[in-house]
């Protein structure tokens, strides 16, 4: 259905904008995938980049946090920005991230000095913060199996990690 909209749109010059939340069996947990994915759609919807969203029964039923609380995780940080080490690994933590030796999934952190990597749902591969002193010197996404950098970029959006956007309330 996502593809047929989109082809639709695209005859009409605009195929982005339909997002898909995806489904699983509510009886297990989802995959972090799937999960990852739903951040991705949470965000698209909150900032207007999702013209239309196709969610199954399921998906929309589950228990979410607010909006509010869900734009209070989100967070864009650009090279040159004054974060502080200290501020940024605490809304690490604040938005769920699990701290582990080496980054490989969505939701993962790990502070090493000055560097603090983290793969934030919103972006396909982790993101390489380095920090000199307070201010953001440089971002680089890097390849989760080697670790590597692949490529520099200006600025990065956070968002909270998989699983963290539930309301278990």
């Amino acid at each position: 259905l996502a593809d047929d909209i989109r082809f639709i749109r695209g005859l009409g010059g605009d195929p982005a904008g339909v997002q898909v939340i995806p489904d699983w069996n509510p009886s297990f947990p989802p995959p972090i995938d799937l999960e990852a994915r739903r951040v991705e759609v949470l965000a698209a919807l909150l900032d207007g980049s999702a013209a239309l969203t196709i969610a199954p029964l399921d998906a929309v039923k589950a228990p979410l946090i607010t909006p509010a609380v869900f734009r209070g995780l989100l967070r864009t940080l650009s090279r040159g920005d004054a974060v502080g080490r200290e501020n940024l690994i605490a809304w690490l933590v604040e938005a769920g991230y699990e701290m582990v030796s080496t980054v490989t999934l969505p939701g993962e952190a790990v502070v090493r000095g000055g560097i603090i990597d983290c793969f934030t749902p919103l972006a396909d591969s982790p993101v390489r913060i380095e920090l000199d002193g307070d201010d953001v010197a440089s971002l680089r996404l890097v390849d989760p199996l080697t670790q590597r950098s692949k490529r520099y970029v200006d600025s990065v959006r956070l968002g909270p990690a998989p699983g963290h956007v539930h309301d278990d309330e």
